[in-house]
């Protein structure tokens, strides 16, 4: 009983925590899932436009890929978050940032017929490229 109450109250206490959106971040010194100014998917590329002081790269972020059901059984669906894992902290003037470009296949990974989707927000800022 008193483990069962023990394991409730856990479960309770954790649900409000998983439940929290996704908190995305734009400057070049947060680490976390970004908020991008351009996103494409295009030439079997993921291409996007993120805040840089001048020392941003691909190493800069990584993809959390997570597989989902796709449009048929053979189809999967895989849905990308990009993710700033190294702290930029050159301090260049770049207007309009940097733009990344991470083939699907080599850097991530995705081969053969599939559909994505990319979970990160895009920022148009007004008088911007974006």
């Amino acid at each position: 009983m008193r483990t069962s109450f023990a394991v409730l109250a856990l479960i309770l206490i954790a649900l409000p925590v998983t439940a929290q959106p996704t908190k995305f971040v734009e400057g070049q010194r947060e680490l976390g899932p970004i908020v991008v100014s351009e996103l494409a998917i295009r030439d079997g590329k993921l291409v996007f436009r993120t805040a840089s002081g001048g020392c941003t790269d691909t190493g800069s972020f990584t993809v959390d890929i997570v597989k989902e059901a796709g449009i048929t059984a053979k189809i999967p669906h895989y849905r990308l978050t990009i993710r700033r894992i190294r702290i930029d902290e050159c301090k260049a003037f770049l207007v309009d940032g940097v733009l990344i470009e991470l083939d699907l296949e080599k850097d991530l990974g995705l081969e053969g017929a599939y559909t994505i989707s990319v979970v990160n927000p895009v920022y148009r800022r007004p008088g911007g490229m974006s």
